[in-house]
């Protein structure tokens, strides 16, 4: 074993007073190599790349990197509707297409944590991006491999249409608003199941294997991607800052674009999707149902994006000049020791089940890995969901209920994890600290969610429903001769201001626009008289009525301080898991973490998450016998059982975060290295003379008296 270095100082009496000081703390420097704070690549090295060899630097590029790959992560929730309409894809195969990259993040993010002290942090993190990039060229290439097949399919659809204007008119239905009319008579169930063994009764289009297993492959290499970048991104941060209290402030940076990535990635698939697939101009509107958006436009351009930022990543040096590398205790120096020499197979098992036995035997760390594990059921019930939950509260459109979470989530909660990251560097907070930040602000926001409960708009408009019941009846006396088809869910608003199941079931029986139904018999008088009455002043347009119900406003200012508060303990728990853990663990804490709450948190959380959405639907997709998605959500319901859970969840978080309160205010903490009587700047300057160059590493102190 290697005697350990004392730090070089210029002046002798500097030299006594330190090594006095650091022999009675016991902390000891690491001498880092300066060839390895270099900025470069290979001989790739000049003077003038040294300047960007800066921690400013590196947090801005890895924000704008974890920034463009959440846009590309979240992008696919957006666009997902798209992908099954295009491709003949399932809901259960969509779902293994979303978790496909957390699946691949299980199986490596143990073994990335492990290795991580003795890696290149940047090097690895740019080459992860380089997989990111590559997992969003192969999203797009389904399209370009089965772009003549879009209009084969229409044409099998109806033979007669001879030109693209016409594919288009028809948009793979055979079941126009004409027909979905009311005509006096009783439905013929034979009839339609013929129509569907026949083939003449479908929508869509049939199975794509070939694409399905190219989304597949590139969920994987995307997952491969995103696995190093959050795990060593935040520990080189930690370990390269001048000071431990520098840490909060960059790591909030950090944690901002996490606020900002999904909403930027759900507000462009919001665009996307209203520009037609094949980038032309279109007889249909986004509106209409059969209508598919260009999915795959994001995935040619965001992984070019990726590719350039993935060259500055992969210039800087495996620590950076003035870094933090301070190893304070024996267990810890033995640590670093065996982490930066040879090691065989059999060792480095050894070594892993040593360091995640220890982990176990830390109490409080646990804790905090439950905690990150069921926010993650929190963020897929409720958060995920937002949109559609607003959509069915408030009778929104998707975009104003896009706007509305949007909003929320990324300017208020990435205010509250840069005021979390900022408490922690001016007050100097040590773990006790910010174990009550964090616990206050879950109690907080678990409050604010249960009062966001009461604002909501009734459902009342919906003709025939009753607020709270699990299924849509929508059949009235005005509509019971009408012959209507329970499967063709096209709803209209009458001039009643009530909102019917479809033009049929309103008992319109003429068409007068592309929009407009006119002689509905339900919309004439709220008593829902029978059809033989209908007069010319009933009508109906296309779409759910909107109630004028302004419960969405305080609803939005509720929401957007209960993300602000939420986020405010975002910082506090990643440095108290930090902290807790020790130096030497930090990248191997986070791994472990990652894992937890992948296995047991991403993969099991989207389905207990749909579980607990889809108990609230009232109108589901079905078509010849078979059911699809949801169409339409009970507003009680959601309300009910969507907050009442997350409520839930976020109670039982709150008593594990008392519990690590309570364990880490029971602990001796030292102060940071950083502190007035102990603060330590290690220097380290090249001086080169023909061909070689001299190691120097100065120690500033500022003693008292």
């Amino acid at each position: 074993m290697a005697p350990s270095k004392k730090p070089i100082v210029r002046n002798g009496a500097y030299e006594e007073q330190h090594h006095a000081m650091l022999q009675k703390k016991d902390i000891e420097y690491e001498v880092i190599d300066p060839a390895l704070t270099r900025c470069g690549i290979g001989p790739l090295t000049c003077a003038a790349l040294q300047k960007f060899a800066t921690i400013k630097v590196f947090c801005a590029v890895l924000c704008l990197v974890t920034v463009v790959s959440m846009i590309q992560g979240v992008y696919l929730i957006g666009v997902i509707r798209q992908l099954e309409k295009r491709f003949g894809l399932r809901g259960s195969e969509t779902g293994l297409i979303l978790s496909m990259d957390d699946f691949v993040h299980i199986g490596l993010i143990l073994f990335i944590g492990h290795i991580g002290d003795r890696v290149n942090k940047p090097k690895v993190i740019a080459s992860a991006v380089i997989f990111t990039a590559l997992g969003g060229f192969l999203m797009s290439l389904p399209h370009f491999l089965y772009e003549g097949e879009l209009n084969e399919q229409m044409h099998k659809l109806n033979p007669n249409l001879i030109n693209k204007t016409q594919q288009e008119n028809a948009s793979f239905s055979m079941n126009s608003d004409q027909t979905g009319l009311c005509h006096l008579g009783v439905f013929n169930q034979s009839e339609q199941d013929r129509q569907c063994l026949s083939g003449e009764k479908r929508s869509g289009f049939s199975k794509n294997p070939g694409a399905y297993g190219i989304f597949l492959a590139a969920k994987v290499l995307m997952g491969i991607g995103g696995s190093p970048v959050s795990t060593y991104g935040m520990t080189y941060i930690d370990e390269n800052v001048p000071k431990v209290s520098d840490s909060s402030f960059y790591l909030g940076l950090v944690r901002m674009t996490y606020a900002w990535g999904p909403i930027l990635g759900l507000l462009l698939s919001g665009v996307m999707v209203k520009i037609p697939n094949d980038l032309k101009e279109s007889h249909l509107t986004p509106e209409d149902t059969d209508f598919i958006g260009a999915w795959w436009l994001a995935y040619v351009f965001l992984p070019f994006i990726l590719l350039i930022l993935a060259v500055p990543l992969a210039f800087f040096p495996k620590h950076l000049p003035h870094a933090r590398k301070i190893i304070k205790d024996t267990e810890t120096k033995d640590h670093w020791r065996k982490t930066h020499t040879g090691h065989t197979v059999k060792d480095n098992l050894k070594d892993f089940f040593l360091s995640f036995g220890e982990l176990l035997r830390k109490p409080a760390y646990v804790c905090l890995v439950i905690n990150s594990t069921l926010g993650v059921y929190i963020i897929y019930t409720l958060f995920v969901n937002m949109p559609r939950y607003i959509e069915a509260q408030f009778q929104q459109p998707v975009f104003i209920s896009n706007i509305i979470s949007g909003s929320s989530s990324a300017v208020a909660g990435s205010v509250g994890i840069f005021l979390g990251g900022f408490i922690l560097r001016r007050r100097k907070l040590k773990p006790p600290g910010a174990a009550k930040i964090l616990a206050i602000t879950l109690f907080l926001s678990t409050v604010g969610l249960g009062v966001a409960m009461i604002f909501n708009c009734p459902q009342d408009h919906l003709a025939g429903y009753t607020p709270g019941e699990p299924k849509w009846e929508p059949s009235l006396p005005c509509n019971g001769n009408c012959s209507c088809d329970l499967e063709l869910y096209k709803p209209v608003c009458g001039s009643d201001k009530r909102s019917y199941y479809s033009q049929c079931y309103a008992g319109c029986s003429q068409q007068t626009g592309k929009r407009s139904f006119a002689d509905c018999a339900c919309t004439k008088s709220l008593d829902n008289s029978t059809v033989s009455s209908y007069n010319s002043t009933s009508s109906a347009l296309k779409g759910l009525c909107r109630p004028s119900c302004m419960a969405v406003i305080p609803f939005a200012i509720v929401l957007a301080v209960v993300a602000f508060i939420n986020s405010i303990g975002a910082v506090p728990s990643t440095i108290l898991m930090f902290r807790i853990v020790g130096d030497s663990r930090k990248a191997f804490a986070l791994g472990v973490n990652s894992f937890v709450y992948n296995l047991l948190g991403f993969i099991p959380g989207p389905i207990v998450a749909g579980i607990i959405v889809d108990t609230t639907c009232i109108v589901w997709q079905r078509s010849c016998g078979k059911t699809g998605g949801c169409l339409l959500y009970s507003a009680d319901l959601q309300r009910q059982r969507m907050v009442g859970a997350t409520v839930g969840v976020k109670i039982v978080i709150l008593v594990f975060s008392l519990i690590v309160y309570a364990l880490v205010r029971r602990q001796h903490w030292d102060d940071e290295p950083d502190s007035e009587d102990q603060k330590v700047k290690i220097e380290m300057k090249d001086h080169h003379s023909n061909d070689t160059s001299t190691k120097k590493l100065m120690t500033k102190n500022h003693t008292d008296a």
